[in-house]
């Protein structure tokens, strides 16, 4: 399954420098060890954000952040 979501550039395609990203998830799986998740740039440049973590079922209400101090699933 692939899902995209548009995101503005900005005003007259304007680029912006980001400090930090956070993502939420909410996603209804199984097994969250199965997914793998990325950010895709309009340049093409793939940013995994989840490739193959996590336990249990679903991923609700999950902040992923640039700055975090572990990985998903890190002990």
């Amino acid at each position: 399954l692939r899902s995209t979501i548009p995101v503005a550039t900005g005003l007259n395609d304007n680029q912006y420098d980001l400090a930090s990203v956070a993502v939420t998830l909410n996603i209804n799986h199984p097994n969250t060890s199965e997914l793998q998740v990325s950010l895709v740039s309009p340049d093409g440049i793939t940013v995994p954000l989840v490739l193959n973590r996590g336990a249990g079922a679903n991923f609700t209400n999950t902040v992923l952040r640039s700055n975090a101090a572990a990985d998903i699933g890190a002990p």
